[in-house]
């Protein structure tokens, strides 16, 4: 048996860190600010618009750019956080 190893390539590297940056979002707008699980299909479009517009500005922290996107999507359906 062979084994196959490559080295991850920075598309890879993006993939996961924006892979986390969802997860952090979603996990606190349902743990934390109590959205309802069958309201975050309307909010992926903002959370993705959100966390793409901050990781091309530089931020790469996977958390700061969910909690980012977890508070704009809380202003898209006019809740304020807790």
């Amino acid at each position: 048996m062979k084994v196959v190893r490559r080295v991850a390539t920075d598309s890879d590297i993006e993939t996961i860190l924006l892979k986390r940056a969802i997860r952090v979002a979603c996990t606190e707008l349902i743990e934390v600010q109590h959205v309802s699980n069958a309201r975050l299909p309307s909010l992926f479009a903002v959370i993705a618009e959100t966390i793409l517009k901050h990781y091309k500005e530089g931020n790469c922290d996977a958390t700061v750019l969910g909690q980012q996107a977890a508070m704009k999507a809380l202003g898209h359906i006019g809740r304020r956080p807790h």
